[in-house]
């Protein structure tokens, strides 16, 4: 999924660059990128995610943090939202949205219990990835989020 769609074609990048969209207190949207995604633990990921978060609050990001994502994650679930489609950030070809987890109903092991659930939606450009890529990788996170 860390490709691009440019004048010349697709572009493979050998890295995965994080982006996350980023709410500012005055309404404004930054994405600021984690480099090297792909190569952290979920601990070291969820690190860098609160680090340049902040630092794009705060104003203080550094230039290779302010650009160069190669796929972005956006949660509108923070704010209530339980379902959206996210908008691609060019020359990224994905964007993976997150909604809030609200409680549902479920059978579990013969019983009625309420569990955490929450939506996902993955708005890819089908220059670059046929439909059934972008499930495929869909349903490997689903999968990877459920383990």
């Amino acid at each position: 999924m860390s490709t691009s769609w440019s004048d010349c074609g697709i572009v493979r990048h050998a890295a995965v660059n994080l982006g996350i969209a980023v709410s500012l207190e005055n309404g404004d949207l930054l994405v600021p990128v984690v480099a090297g995604a792909e190569e952290k633990t979920l601990l070291e990921l969820a690190a860098a995610i609160h680090g340049v978060s902040d630092r794009a609050r705060g104003g203080h990001l550094t230039p290779a943090e302010a650009s160069g994502g190669t796929f972005t994650i956006t949660n509108l679930g923070i704010h209530g939202v339980v379902h959206f489609h996210a908008i691609i950030n060019p020359p990224e070809s994905g964007i993976l949205a997150i909604g809030a987890v609200v409680p549902v109903p479920a059978i579990v092991e013969g019983a009625l219990v309420e569990v955490p659930r929450f939506s996902l939606s993955l708005s890819a450009d089908h220059r670059v990835y046929a439909g059934v890529a972008a499930a495929r990788f869909l349903g490997d996170v689903k999968v990877r989020l459920e383990t």
